[in-house]
């Protein structure tokens, strides 16, 4: 009896099992068969996503979305917490070292005889929706190639840092040997929407929500990640990338401001001490000085939110005060205020909501360029 009933449960479990990993199969299967799930397309319609890549064709689209989002997706890093991963593609690549490639990238470790460039940011510096050439760094690169001595510039752009992260960053890199001339710290919109107010930032709330997590918490998650879940969630989930159709519901521009000015003066301090000229730019946004209207998503019904989306009105509040105090010159020497810069522009300057596309990298990389003469950090 007990024979009967263990080999009819040893059946039933093993018939679940099968029937699982079948159901996963067939989920990944249909997802393959789908459009890609990786960064705009995980909330727009490729149609939509397009029209910000004239002359490209979709499979390329899906490929440089997919080496951006899933190939160089972020990576643990020991001392400012993430980094995007090596990789070798066709549009991204990422060295070892933890810098995205530019054309014509200087050697690693660094020449010390050239003028070294170090270009620390987010997203938008690391170039997501972008080829590595078309990158406001590989910009650069082109724009000073024929320089004398050599100037090399390397990306060290990661995905959601904030001038805390940059100023670790530089850290980790100094104290391993690796000084650069010039460190170019380029800020705005990721500053606007960090909540360390609240001892919070999103990629550290998920390392130590997945350090805190039970084994059992830790099982979860897992089983989140396998192809059913997923396919599930996509049904009846809100995509992470949507608007929250709401403001922030207290003022932290004060705050914001603070913090940005605190980390100036540390980062000013460790470049003192290792002998390299920082400079702090303050990066244009969508939703300050740039006409809407030009931008490849506003006449979509469905997706040009821009006004609505969380955060915005803080947003633009720090922008002005940014704005502000950069003109009584109360952000110091090497601070350029620079989100202006496309409040004359009339076409689209964006890959998304808020990545630049090749042209705009190219002419933020020209105002970049004069900043380091006018300071004269290219001889």
């Amino acid at each position: 009896m007990l024979a009967r009933v263990y080999k009819s449960v040893a059946i039933i479990f093993l018939n679940f099992l099968i029937l699982f990993v079948l159901v996963n199969i067939a989920c990944s299967l249909y997802d393959g068969w789908g459009r890609p799930q990786f960064g705009p397309l995980s909330v727009y319609p490729l149609s939509l996503t397009m029209k910000a890549y004239p002359g490209w064709s979709e499979k390329d689209v899906e490929q440089l979305l997919r080496e951006t989002y899933y190939d160089a997706r972020p990576r643990y890093d020991l001392i400012p917490q993430i980094k995007e991963h090596a990789t070798t593609g066709r549009y991204v690549n990422v060295d070892p070292a933890g810098f995205r490639k530019v054309r014509d990238q200087g050697p690693w470790p660094p020449d010390h005889s050239a003028v070294n460039i170090f270009m620390f940011g987010g997203s938008t510096t690391f170039g997501y929706g972008v080829q590595d050439a078309d990158t406001i760094a590989s910009h650069l690169q082109d724009l000073v190639g024929a320089d004398k001595p050599p100037v090399h510039v390397y990306n060290f752009g990661r995905a959601a840092y904030t001038s805390t992260q940059e100023m670790l960053l530089y850290l980790a890199l100094v104290r391993n040997g690796y000084v650069p001339k010039v460190a170019i710290f380029f800020d705005g919109i990721n500053d606007c929407s960090s909540t360390w107010h609240e001892d919070g930032w999103f990629y550290g709330e998920l390392i130590a929500g997945r350090i805190e997590q039970s084994n059992w918490g830790n099982a979860l998650s897992l089983l989140a990640e396998l192809p059913l879940a997923k396919l599930v969630k996509a049904k009846i989930g809100t995509p992470s990338m949507a608007p929250a159709g709401q403001t922030a519901p207290q003022d932290i521009s004060g705050f914001v401001i603070a913090n940005y000015q605190k980390n100036q003066r540390i980062i000013r301090g460790l470049c003192s001490l290792y002998g390299t000229t920082p400079v702090f730019l303050w990066q244009p946004i969508v939703l300050y000085k740039y006409d809407v209207s030009r931008h490849f998503m506003a006449g979509d019904k469905k997706y040009g939110y821009f006004q609505k989306m969380a955060g915005a009105a803080q947003a633009v509040a720090i922008y002005q005060q940014i704005e502000s105090l950069a003109a009584s010159h109360s952000l110091g020497d090497g601070f350029v205020f620079m989100a202006d810069i496309a409040e004359d522009q009339d076409r689209n300057r964006y890959v998304d909501v808020n990545h630049y596309n090749g042209e705009f990298s190219a002419t933020i990389a020209t105002h970049i360029l004069n900043a380091l003469k006018d300071q004269h950090l290219l001889q």
